[in-house]
């Protein structure tokens, strides 16, 4: 019984740790966000994860965000893609960077409620 219970509760931590959205591949990297959304009904304290894999952004929701912008700048700040997007929990999308030469990025996600941005280099 014991056994049983240990096993449960190890697959239930697996579980909460997974990734709803797009699934980590190989050689993708994390882009560490920062900013705020103001909570809209239940608590999340990371309602958006980012990565990308040098040709594509993958983007993940954890909380219901609504009409999201997404902009994605250069070093010099000049605007290489925007979308807006509705997001919802558990949902993602997938932005292409494959036209981006390499360099420094930085993708900034808002709306209403606030926003995130985070840095990463390509």
């Amino acid at each position: 019984m014991k056994r049983t219970f240990t096993i449960l509760i190890a697959m239930f931590c697996l579980m909460a740790n997974a990734n709803f959205g797009f699934a980590m591949r190989e050689g993708e990297n994390d882009i560490v966000l920062r900013g705020e959304f103001k909570p809209t009904g239940r608590s999340q304290s990371e309602p958006i994860s980012a990565s990308h894999d040098g040709s594509n952004l993958y983007v993940d929701f954890h909380a219901d965000l609504g009409s999201l912008n997404i902009t994605v700048s250069n070093a010099t700040g000049a605007v290489v893609n925007t979308e807006t997007v509705y997001a919802q929990a558990n949902d993602g999308v997938q932005i292409s960077l494959s036209n981006l030469p390499s360099g420094n990025y930085l993708v900034v996600f808002s709306n209403a409620q606030g926003s995130l941005m985070g840095k990463f280099n390509i």
